[in-house]
């Protein structure tokens, strides 16, 4: 009887193909090069990957462990690769084009030598002028003409490599790596086609450098745009900022059509690396699977892509992935919470939003709310009574000033103190907008307070000065009557206020109300402000600065006193 055989259609095949795929993606990165290397057709898986997922697939490998499957990687991958690698801002890097080429020379130099030829002479031919120095050999003339340093492969060529771009302190094995990929490409050249190998030398020589480094530029520009990767000058609109009134004034909705082909061409990494944490990933799990949707991939991978363009930072692992994927979920995260008036929105009306709207507009409104908190700082800085009087900012202490100086610089960022790790990360939630925007708060006001206050017109000390030792100071000076004129005032006119400033007994002592009473009757007199207003809006802030008092000296004798070990008075 005859077989019946399954018939497998090339749909069939595809998805087989890209369940395959993403399985090996999901893989740690070594059992994803085996599994690749195993398979019955590991060209065709490879060729399966998007360029983006495939560039970083090798670098999280290891490039140099990663030869074979950049062996069989795609044309488009190889020129993926190189666009992504070669170019420092608008400027080809030389030393990485050569360790790139040296890279794909150890791969397959057959084919490299084939694809330089047939794909990229052009591009060859300005590397050939940026490196060699050129001479022909007539036939009666003797090759030392040339001077030291010149070599042939046919007797007629003779070349020099040249070592004028390559910076030996920067990366010292740069001219040693060009030199053996060179001397290998050439020689193979010629022993190949040597009429190619011919003109390849003699065509570098008339190279116009300025012309062929403009369409190079423009050219790469085309094939990055495709992935989402933006020049620098259009992908640095992402940081404008968007505000929800502009938002929503005459933006039209969107609504995506569900895919029948299910995540279609869609890149893996961007994606499949999010945190479920973040609200904005809270509404792809709403949607259910919306969340696969090639659309909603694609755009998210550009706008990703857009990111890494516009902060000209190298992303070549999957972990500096991971930051710029923590970074764009959490400023849409913000602009969701944002445009929903609410600081922790549920996760329908997050989905609603990511589904109707731009992701790119929602991250706008997000990284608005953060640029505006930078702007207030600037203002509020350039006008202030510290900067008046040469105050550093570390006279707002050090949390604070960690706080103000991450709004300071070029791109705020979020103090984040080493709670997650690290000094200062990107804003992740509107939690962190509004943890920012208090501190920002406290500072201006008590910068206004100051500035309001009779008597500070002393010559600030050299060493650190802070706000809670000036305003603690100046109390006990008005408490004690003394009127030195430096800000610091001696021990022994210090101890009687120290003495009287506490209820209780050692060690758990605390400072008495009389006393707390006694510091907000002074201070509204000398800031000339109502008692009750002053004590309403500086109440979480001097309770903190009476918390500090009482951590700091709560088991401290007056006769244990010594102005060396005291911080938080001025004295001498």
């Amino acid at each position: 009887m005859n077989e019946i055989k399954e018939i497998i259609t090339p749909a069939t095949r595809l998805r087989e193909l890209a369940q395959r795929r993403t399985e090996i993606l999901s893989m740690p990165p070594e059992n994803a090069r085996n599994a690749i290397l195993e398979s019955p057709q590991p060209a065709a898986l490879v060729h399966s990957i998007r360029e983006e997922d495939f560039y970083f697939l090798i670098h999280d490998i290891g490039v140099e462990d990663a030869l074979e499957l950049l062996g069989l990687a795609s044309d488009r991958q190889w020129d993926f690769i190189l666009d992504m690698g070669m170019w420092e801002k608008d400027r080809i890097s030389m030393p990485d084009w050569t360790r790139w080429l040296n890279r794909l020379m150890k791969a397959d130099p057959h084919r490299l030598v084939r694809w330089i030829s047939e794909e990229r002479a052009a591009d060859f031919e300005y590397y050939l002028y940026r490196n060699i120095q050129l001479a022909v050999r007539e036939h009666d003339q003797d090759p030392s003409d040339f001077g030291e340093g010149f070599h042939t492969y046919d007797d007629t060529l003779y070349v020099k490599f040249g070592k004028t771009l390559y910076d030996p302190e920067r990366k010292p094995d740069a001219i040693e790596e060009r030199d053996a990929f060179l001397d290998e490409f050439l020689f193979r050249l010629a022993a190949d086609d040597h009429i190619l190998y011919y003109n390849l030398l003699v065509e570098s020589q008339a190279v116009i450098p300025a012309e062929y480094e403009e369409e190079a530029y423009r050219l790469r520009n085309i094939r990055m745009d495709e992935k989402g990767f933006k020049p620098f000058e259009e992908a640095v609109g992402i940081y404008q900022p968007l505000s929800t009134d502009n938002f929503f004034r005459g933006r039209q909705k969107r609504y995506p059509v569900r895919s029948l082909s299910g995540e279609g061409d869609a890149p893996f990494y961007p994606f499949n690396i999010m945190a479920p944490d973040s609200l904005f990933a809270r509404g792809l799990e709403f949607l259910g699977d919306w969340q696969w949707h090639a659309s909603l991939r694609n755009e998210f991978a550009g706008l990703c892509n857009r990111i890494v363009s516009a902060d000209r930072q190298p992303v070549e692992e999957r972990e500096a992935l991971r930051s710029v994927v923590k970074k764009v979920c959490g400023y849409v995260s913000i602009g969701i919470a944002a445009l929903t008036d609410r600081n922790d929105p549920s996760p329908g009306r997050a989905a609603m939003l990511i589904r109707q709207y731009p992701m790119e507009d929602i991250f706008r409104v997000g990284y608005g709310k953060a640029l505006d908190l930078k702007w207030r700082a600037e203002r509020w800085r350039k006008e202030s009574w510290a900067e008046e009087h040469g105050l550093p900012l570390s006279f707002w202490g050090e949390a604070w000033l960690g706080v103000i100086g991450g709004l300071l610089i070029r791109r705020p960022l979020f103090f984040d103190n080493y709670r997650t790790g690290v000094l200062y990360r990107e804003f992740h939630t509107m939690a962190d907008i509004t943890a920012t925007r208090k501190v920002l708060d406290q500072v201006i006001a008590l910068d206004e307070l100051f500035g309001l206050m009779e008597g500070v017109a002393f010559r600030f000390p050299r060493r650190m000065l802070t706000w809670q030792q000036l305003l603690l100071t100046l109390w006990a000076r008005w408490s004690t009557g003394y009127d030195g004129d430096r800000l610091a005032m001696p021990l022994s006119t210090f101890i009687p206020f120290y003495r009287e400033l506490w209820e209780g007994s050692l060690p758990s002592r605390r400072i008495s109300d009389a006393a707390r009473e006694r510091f907000l009757k002074w201070l509204a007199h000398a800031a000339r402000l109502d008692a009750y207003v002053l004590s309403s809006k500086f109440r979480e802030t001097l309770e903190a600065l009476f918390d500090a008092v009482e951590n700091e000296y709560q088991a401290v004798s007056e006769v244990h006193l010594d102005p060396r070990h005291i911080h938080l008075f001025m004295l001498t």
